[in-house]
């Protein structure tokens, strides 16, 4: 049974208010995106199955939004193939990567013709669930990563380099006009983030029957919340911020 107690006059952290901290008050003006205890509590600190001396990278990559191409809703990038016109590499932002656990296998879709916007491109598979991605343009795929057959968790680790998934060729310049620059496509990224923390925050307070431990007072033990919420439901939370 997860701890529901608050002091009514109390600036409570929004996991405080969830039940999964006994007691916190946020001595941060609830920025959350800054905070360590919130990374860590979001599994931003290291995806499942990764080192840990990749903690302090992702967390960095999770607000760099690289200015040399073009972001999607979905948490997705667009970035044109130097010397190839008309070809785009299409991957992961740092926000998306950060939450992701590791990845087993990215699941290719075959289609025979052009895809439209919204069909989907490819499926990447956790031991406890699957994540769809879709596409964001009308476009053709040209070329997969093969590097990621044998390192998938290049997918989290190196989202804007070697973690790119597919090569498309588009079927109009101008499908890449609703995609948000980086300085937009960040300030999208830090309101999901927000929605996306509460989301998790109310499921838990709703849910009194939730498993998982509560953290000790001095945030020593920090159980990150794929492992309270079990990690086949956070791959489902995941859906509804990633595509």
């Amino acid at each position: 049974m997860l701890n529901r107690f608050a002091p009514q006059t109390a600036s409570a952290c929004v996991w405080m208010s969830a039940g999964v901290l006994t007691y916190k008050l946020c001595d941060r003006n609830f920025d959350c995106e800054h905070c360590p205890l919130d990374a860590a509590l979001r599994g931003v600190s290291r995806p499942l199955g990764l080192p840990p001396e990749a903690s302090g990278e992702l967390g960095r990559r999770a607000a760099t939004f690289p200015d040399d191409r073009l972001y999607s809703s979905g948490h997705t990038w667009l970035q044109p193939v130097a010397g190839n016109e008309g070809r785009i590499r299409f991957g992961l932002d740092g926000f998306a990567a950060s939450f992701l656990p590791r990845p087993r296998h990215i699941r290719r879709a075959v289609p025979p013709g052009p895809l439209d916007r919204g069909e989907e491109l490819c499926e990447i598979e956790f031991d406890a669930g699957v994540l769809t991605l879709d596409m964001p343009v009308y476009a053709q795929v040209s070329r997969w990563n093969r590097a990621l057959e044998d390192d998938p968790t290049a997918l989290v680790t190196a989202p804007y380099d070697k973690g790119w998934i597919v090569e498309l060729v588009l079927a109009a310049k101008d499908e890449l006009e609703n995609l948000f620059m980086a300085q937009a496509a960040q300030k999208q990224a830090r309101l999901d983030g927000r929605r996306f923390r509460r989301r998790l925050a109310l499921h838990l307070l709703v849910n009194d029957d939730e498993p998982g431990p509560a953290l000790p007072d001095d945030g020593r033990l920090l159980t990150d919340l794929r492992q309270i919420l079990g990690e086949p439901r956070f791959v489902a939370f995941l859906r509804e911020l990633v595509h």
